[in-house]
Protein backbone atom coordinates (compact mmCIF):
# COMPACT_ATOMS: atom_id res chain seq x y z
CA UNK A 1 0.00 0.00 0.00
CA UNK A 2 1.19 3.56 -0.69
CA UNK A 3 2.28 5.31 2.12
CA UNK A 4 1.57 8.52 0.83
CA UNK A 5 -2.59 8.86 1.06
CA UNK A 6 -4.17 12.01 1.14
CA UNK A 7 -5.91 13.11 4.51
CA UNK A 8 -7.83 15.17 2.60
CA UNK A 9 -10.90 16.90 5.03
CA UNK A 10 -12.75 15.65 7.64
CA UNK A 11 -11.72 13.07 10.61
CA UNK A 12 -9.05 10.90 8.69
CA UNK A 13 -5.60 11.43 10.33
CA UNK A 14 -2.08 9.25 10.68
CA UNK A 15 -1.10 7.63 13.77
CA UNK A 16 2.95 9.40 14.40
CA UNK A 17 3.83 6.43 16.23
CA UNK A 18 2.94 3.19 13.99
CA UNK A 19 2.46 5.75 10.99
CA UNK A 20 -1.07 3.78 9.86
CA UNK A 21 -3.78 6.09 8.50
CA UNK A 22 -7.16 6.09 10.29
CA UNK A 23 -10.94 7.41 8.59
CA UNK A 24 -11.57 9.11 11.76
CA UNK A 25 -10.63 9.75 15.47
CA UNK A 26 -12.54 6.55 17.19
CA UNK A 27 -10.86 4.79 14.67
CA UNK A 28 -7.62 6.06 15.96
CA UNK A 29 -8.33 5.60 19.79
CA UNK A 30 -9.60 2.24 19.64
CA UNK A 31 -5.84 1.19 17.92
CA UNK A 32 -4.37 2.23 20.93
CA UNK A 33 -4.27 0.07 23.90
CA UNK A 34 -2.68 0.12 27.68
CA UNK A 35 -3.11 2.88 30.41
CA UNK A 36 -2.89 6.15 29.46
CA UNK A 37 -0.03 7.94 30.41
CA UNK A 38 2.04 4.77 31.50
CA UNK A 39 4.91 2.60 29.45
CA UNK A 40 2.52 0.14 28.58
CA UNK A 41 0.63 2.28 26.30
CA UNK A 42 1.09 1.54 22.52
CA UNK A 43 -0.37 1.27 19.42
CA UNK A 44 -2.23 -2.30 18.71
CA UNK A 45 -0.78 -4.46 15.83
CA UNK A 46 -2.94 -5.39 12.81
CA UNK A 47 -3.55 -8.41 14.34
CA UNK A 48 -5.21 -7.06 17.48
CA UNK A 49 -7.06 -4.32 15.18
CA UNK A 50 -8.20 -7.00 13.05
CA UNK A 51 -9.24 -9.05 16.11
CA UNK A 52 -11.11 -6.19 17.56
CA UNK A 53 -13.31 -6.34 14.22
CA UNK A 54 -11.30 -2.86 12.37
CA UNK A 55 -10.58 -3.47 8.84
CA UNK A 56 -9.45 -1.02 6.24
CA UNK A 57 -11.89 0.64 4.28
CA UNK A 58 -11.41 0.81 0.33
CA UNK A 59 -8.94 3.77 0.31
CA UNK A 60 -6.57 2.39 2.75
CA UNK A 61 -8.07 3.73 5.70
CA UNK A 62 -8.44 1.97 9.17
CA UNK A 63 -11.81 1.88 9.89
CA UNK A 64 -13.83 0.89 13.69
CA UNK A 65 -15.76 -2.02 12.13
CA UNK A 66 -16.60 -3.61 8.82
CA UNK A 67 -20.26 -3.06 9.60
CA UNK A 68 -19.99 0.95 9.93
CA UNK A 69 -19.47 1.43 5.91
CA UNK A 70 -22.36 -1.29 5.20
CA UNK A 71 -24.62 1.43 7.86
CA UNK A 72 -23.63 4.52 5.88
CA UNK A 73 -24.05 3.36 2.79
CA UNK A 74 -27.42 2.30 3.06
CA UNK A 75 -28.45 6.12 4.33
CA UNK A 76 -26.47 7.86 1.55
Amino acid sequence: MDNKLTLGSGDRNQCPTCHKYFNSTSAFDRHRTGEMGTKERRCMTTEEMEAKKMCLNAAGFWIRNKNTNLLRSLYE
